[in-house]
């Protein structure tokens, strides 16, 4: 089910496009800021873009309820949700959603999405791109607006595995150098290095939740944590409707160090496997063309 989307004509400050979930709205792009709240100039614009390739494109595509400060205060004001989704297109595209939601009031104050950066992308790196964006999204509120991050976040992720490994590797208490061999590791070594960065200032939690609960459950019949999944679930679909693209080559996250590259194209799992057919089989090809040429 598609979510009702109300359009109306009410005061500056409020938003003029929503999402509409029974008791509680979500405002959509075209929330106007009151004058008196807004950030002077283009300052966080001109903030991302002092931020690696990577962390800018991550958070190119922001959009929060009121200016940076304020975000900052809801999110240091009691709980918040943040539910996070990815998507691939015809397995050559992938894109990921972000809402962060405040519990107390119920409503949407930032949202986020972007490109999951692979040449063939599955569905758990482009989940997990999302649930790097969560994470660097409010370390660089803090960051940027000189606030101290005092936050309870309760983290929703449809990905089963995905919330696994995160849980998984948060307990490690040393490093193991055969974890780097994983799949998509170098955004999964990204979400554990940034919640490194908080140390106490973030009281985190991550769940699992059960995708598409719209299809058979009324939005006004669903739980916050459900509603705001599935909106997340919306945004990704969104994103690759305007800007779709494979990408070869993969900017590297903070704390991956090195990239395996062949070809011109960025190795993200299946390392070994990817240097065997590399070396077998041009020549292999090579022999087959000469053969029955």
């Amino acid at each position: 089910m598609v979510p009702t989307v109300l359009e109306s004509h009410i005061p500056p400050g409020y938003p003029v496009r929503v999402l509409e979930l029974g008791e509680s709205f979500i405002a959509l792009r075209n929330y106007q800021i009151p004058v008196e709240l807004q950030e002077t100039g283009d300052s966080w614009d001109q903030y991302l873009l002092s931020l690696a390739e990577w962390e800018r494109n991550l958070l190119a595509h922001v959009t929060m309820q009121s200016n940076p400060a304020e975000t900052m205060y809801l999110l240091n004001d009691g709980v918040v949700f943040g539910a996070s989704d990815g998507s691939v297109l015809q397995m050559t595209s992938g894109s990921f959603g972000v809402v962060l939601v405040h519990v107390r009031t119920k409503t949407a104050i930032a949202t986020a999405m972007g490109a999951a950066p692979c040449f063939q992308p599955s569905s758990f790196r482009a989940e997990a791109y999302g649930a790097l964006a969560v994470l660097r999204l409010i370390w660089r509120l803090s960051q940027f607006t000189g606030i101290a991050l005092s936050a309870t976040l309760r983290h929703w992720i449809n990905n089963n595995a995905l919330v696994r490994r995160i849980s998984y590797e948060a307990r490690r208490r040393y490093p193991n150098p055969r974890a780097t061999l994983q799949p998509d590791w170098d955004v999964t070594q990204g979400i554990l290095s940034t919640l490194s960065k908080f140390n106490d200032s973030l009281t985190y939690d991550v769940q699992w939740i059960k995708n598409h609960q719209d299809d058979d459950t009324p939005v006004q019949g669903m739980s916050l944590a459900a509603q705001a999944n599935c909106y997340a679930d919306s945004l990704p679909g969104e994103f690759q409707r305007v800007s779709y693209g494979d990408c070869r080559v993969v900017p590297m996250i903070e704390g991956t160090a090195a990239h395996l590259i062949i070809d011109d194209v960025t190795v993200t799992g299946k390392f070994k496997r990817a240097i065997r057919d590399a070396i077998t089989l041009p020549p292999y090809f090579a022999y087959l063309e000469s053969r029955f040429a």
